[in-house]
């Protein structure tokens, strides 16, 4: 892996990540790592040294990255399942309007359909989830 291919986080996405996933906080724990300039390090004079600011990484921890950090990347993902059901309630709109050949009945149950289309729909263009997982090099 390549140094680029790290990429810094602020102190507020690294309490997020620490707050919200246990098994990473673990993983840290663990190995003995702390979190400096962007990143969660090994904490060893190797890989962190102390300046008159504070903690900063070593000349050596920046050049070798993948042996001491740990490599986190953001993941977008979507849930399609609300366009599967979207999907499925369109064709049984459509064979409530074949079957019923638009009665007074069946006009109630297309407006209760449509408005269940509508919410369906919104909530499909809303859905998504950002995940954030550590890739561990």
């Amino acid at each position: 892996m390549k140094n680029k291919d790290f990429v810094k986080i602020s102190v507020e996405e690294a309490f997020e990540i620490l707050s919200e996933n246990q098994d990473f906080r673990d993983y840290i724990d663990d190995h003995g790592m702390i979190f400096v300039d962007g990143c969660f390090v090994k904490a060893d004079e190797k890989f962190i040294e102390k300046m008159s600011d504070g903690l900063h990484l070593t000349n050596y921890a920046k050049k070798h990255m993948a042996d001491c950090a740990v490599n986190i990347r953001k993941n977008s993902f979507i849930e399609y399942s609300a366009r599967l059901i979207l999907n499925y309630l369109k064709s049984f709109l459509r064979i409530c309007m074949r079957a019923l050949k638009i009665s007074l009945s069946a006009l109630f149950v297309m407006g209760i359909i449509v408005a269940l289309l509508g919410l369906i729909s919104f909530a499909y263009n809303y859905i998504g989830h950002t995940a954030i997982s550590a890739v561990i090099a």
